[in-house]
C-alpha cells in the first residue's frame, strides 16, 4: 500500500539565486516528513527539499532496531541506477565504504572532498555515474539505531564545494528529519506484523519496509518468474533485476530469492499464491 503523499508542493517563491528561501523548503519538507508513511513517499518527499538545497541526488542508509528483531535495514536514493548497482556488486558496508567508516566516527558532517584523496578510484568512479561531491551526514538515534543521509552534486570544482559548505547547516537539519521519519515508518511497520501475527495472519494496512518495486520483484518471484522474466515483465534489465532481489534478501534477512518469498508470505508482505 502506498504511503501517505503530502498533497502540497515545496515552496515556489525564488531568491536572487533562482532558489526558494531555505527557511522555507525547511519548514515544508519538516511538515512533509512528518506526514509520511511509507519508505515510497519518504523517498519521493526528501528529492524535493534536496534539489532547492543545491543538490541532484541523495543516499540515505540506515539500521533501526524494533522490537522482537534484531533490525531493519533502510536504503533509500535517488542517484542513477547504474551506480546503486555498483554499490551492491562492491557490497558496501560499514566495513569497506569510506563514508560510512567516516561518518561513524564523528558527529559534525564529512565532506566528501575530505576523504576523497584516500579513495581516489571510488570517488573518481562515482564521477563518472554523476556523483562528482558531497556531503554526509550520520544521525545516531535511541535503540542504537544510526543512519547516514548523503547530499549529492553532479558537479565538481570550488562553486560547488562553496555551495556545499553554505547548505551544511540545512542539510543537516535535513538528515535529522528524515532519520526520524525512516525509524518511525520502520516501527510502525515492525508493529503491523507483529500485531498480525499475534492474530493469525498480517495486519491489515501494515507497510513493509519494501519500496513498491521490490515488491512487484517479491510477487514475481513467488509466482516462479526467472530473473529473465522480470526483467521482461517490468520493462528493466536482468541485472536491474538481480539488485532488487539482493535488497530484499538484505532486508527481510533471507539466505535466497525462495527463503525471501517464503518470509515475506509469513510476514504478510505478499500473499500467498495457491
Amino acid at each position: 500500500m502506498k504511503g501517505t503523499q503530502p498533497s502540497c508542493a515545496a515552496p515556489v517563491a525564488r531568491d536572487e539565486t533562482g532558489l526558494a528561501p531555505r527557511t522555507d523548503v525547511l519548514a515544508w519538507a519538516r511538515r512533509a516528513l512528518r506526514a509520511v508513511s511509507s519508505l515510497d513517499s519518504l523517498q519521493s518527499v526528501l528529492a524535493q527539499p534536496a534539489r532547492h538545497l543545491g543538490f541532484r541526488y541523495f543516499l540515505v542508509r540506515g539500521r533501526y532496531f524494533c522490537a522482537g528483531e534484531a533490525h531493519r535495514d533502510v536504503l533509500l536514493s535517488n542517484a542513477p541506477l547504474s551506480w546503486r548497482e555498483c554499490c551492491e556488486s562492491a557490497a558496501l558496508d560499514r566495513r569497506n565504504d569510506p563514508l560510512l567508516r567516516a561518518a561513524y566516527r564523528r558527529a559534525s558532517p564529512v565532506p566528501w572532498r575530505e576523504i576523497r584523496h584516500g579513495y581516489p578510484l571510488l570517488f573518481d568512479e562515482a564521477a563518472q555515474h554523476g556523483l562528482a561531491t558531497g556531503i554526509s551526514h550520520a544521525i545516531h538515534g535511541g535503540n542504537g539505531d544510526w543512519s547516514m543521509v548523503s547530499f549529492v552534486m553532479d558537479r565538481g570544482g570550488r562553486p560547488a564545494e562553496e555551495a556545499i559548505d553554505r547548505a551544511a547547516a540545512e542539510c543537516h537539519l535535513l538528515a535529522c528529519q528524515v532519520h526520524d521519519a525512516a525509524a518511525r515508518i520502520v516501527r510502525r511497520a515492525a508493529a503491523g506484523v507483529s500485531a498480525g501475527r499475534s492474530a493469525g495472519g498480517a495486519a491489515p494496512g501494515a507497510s513493509p519496509a519494501l519500496t513498491s518495486r521490490e515488491r512487484e520483484c517479491l510477487e514475481l518471484a513467488a509466482q516462479g518468474r526467472t530473473a529473465a522474466e522480470m526483467a521482461s515483465i517490468l520493462s528493466v534489465t536482468e541485472r536491474t533485476i538481480a539488485f532488487h532481489l539482493a535488497e530484499i534478501r538484505r532486508r527481510i534477512g533471507a539466505a535466497n530469492s525462495r527463503q525471501a518469498v517464503g518470509k515475506a508470505i509469513s510476514l504478510g508482505i505478499i500473499s500467498r499464491r495457491d
